[in-house]
């Protein structure tokens, strides 16, 4: 368990601070955003929830609502449906209550629900009803309007 926390740990910044969390997000948006409702960008927030404790998807996903990556409504979403429980606490109870040997059936469970809440629960109230607005208020279409400036000011594709 303390090898999963060094690695996570370790990991961290390469994911939000040299482009990987980038590199990702495009490779899975054509998937994320039809069948979760969610930006590509988010599929390692859900990948870091399953795998690892919490604490650490739930610091990544708030550093990337915070920089306006996220709006409240996916927020919410990550945080409820992909934040089910890690492997290494379901191993830890299983072990404890002399289960550990159907670890592989209780987590294939774990993963079949988790995937199958994620595509229900954010099409439902009141996931459904959050606003989709940005960290200070700003709206979804005033973000991309604000992205629209920048890029033309920086001479990029429109």
């Amino acid at each position: 368990m303390f090898t999963i926390f060094l690695f996570a740990g370790f990991l961290l910044p390469f994911l939000t601070d040299f482009g990987l969390l980038e590199f990702v997000g495009t490779l899975v948006t054509k998937f994320m955003r039809p069948v979760f409702l969610l930006p590509g960008r988010s599929s390692i927030d859900c990948i870091a929830l399953w795998v690892r404790d919490g604490t650490i998807g739930v610091t990544l996903t708030n550093k990337q609502y915070e920089e306006g990556y996220y709006t409240q409504r996916e927020v919410a979403v990550i945080a409820t449906t992909f934040s089910a429980v890690s492997i290494t606490f379901s191993l830890v109870i299983l072990s404890q209550v002399g289960l550990g040997h159907l670890f592989g059936h209780y987590y294939l469970s774990i993963i079949i629900v988790g995937i199958v809440a994620g595509i229900i629960v954010p099409r439902i109230p009141p996931l459904s009803k959050k606003p989709d607005s940005y960290y200070g208020g700003a709206k979804k279409s005033q973000q991309k309007k604000f992205l629209k400036v920048i890029l033309q000011l920086v001479g990029g594709p429109i």
